[in-house]
Order: structure tokens, then sequence, then C-alpha cells
């Protein structure tokens, strides 16, 4: 073990970039499986090396100034993915309890309680635009 620390010592490791990388490379690993049992393309599995060679490159690596800032760059395309399907669970979580709608001037998320279609008048958190809706 206190190999493995030593050799570990200043290199960069593992981050969300690098888990991204492992998914990918997995999820590659199963498409081109389920491919190759219907098709001949064996040539098909290496894909999943690409990801995986990434991974390894970038784990090792004692270059953290720039693993850091490639992992921020993941992050910044990451985040906005993750708030979106974040939402979309939660819409379909509440969906028999809440309605979801849209300001019609800021685009920003409501939440409104289900009334079964009675018409209600909602504002708007952050712009106040007040409109009407059914709920």
């Amino acid at each position: 073990m206190n190999f493995l620390r030593r050799f570990m010592y200043g290199r960069y490791g593992a981050d969300q970039l690098n888990l991204a990388l492992i998914i990918t490379s997995l999820l590659f690993t199963i498409i081109s499986n389920i491919l190759n049992i219907f098709f001949d393309v064996s040539w098909i599995i290496f894909i999943n090396w690409i990801p995986l060679a990434w991974f390894i490159f970038r784990f090792l690596s004692k270059n953290i100034q720039k693993r850091r800032i490639e992992n921020d760059k993941f992050l910044k395309f990451w985040f906005p993915v993750q708030s979106k399907l974040n939402l979309n669970k939660e819409k379909f979580r509440n969906r028999k309890t809440y309605k979801y709608l849209k300001c019609p001037n800021c685009k920003t998320n409501l939440r409104v309680p289900r009334l079964g279609g009675k018409k209600i008048t909602i504002n708007c958190n952050k712009c106040k635009t007040e409109f009407t809706t059914r709920a």
C-alpha cells in the first residue's frame, strides 16, 4: 500500500471528468457488444478504448493545473445539463400535485398546485409579472 501511495504522490487522480470518461467507456462497451451480436463489426470494440486511455492519461498526469482546467470546462458544460435533468425528474415526480409553468416575460420555471382546471392569477417571483392561466 505504501508503494501505491508513493506512486500516486503528485499525480492528479480522479475527478468528475474522469468519472464521465469511465461511464462513457462502459456505455461504448455495452453498445459495441450489442452491435457485435447483430452485425459482424468487431472493430467497433476498440472505440471504448479511447475514453479509457484518456482517463488513464488524466489519472496519472502530474500536470495538475491543466487537468483542473479541463475539469472546469467539462463542469461548465455539465452543470446546465444536470440541472435540466434534475428539473425534469422533479417535474415527473410531482406531476400529480403540481403544474410547472414558464413566465411569459422572463421564462422562469414556476410551480403551482393543480386545482382541477380552475383559472388562477400567478405573480412571477423574479420579474413580478402577473398572468392568468389554468392550473
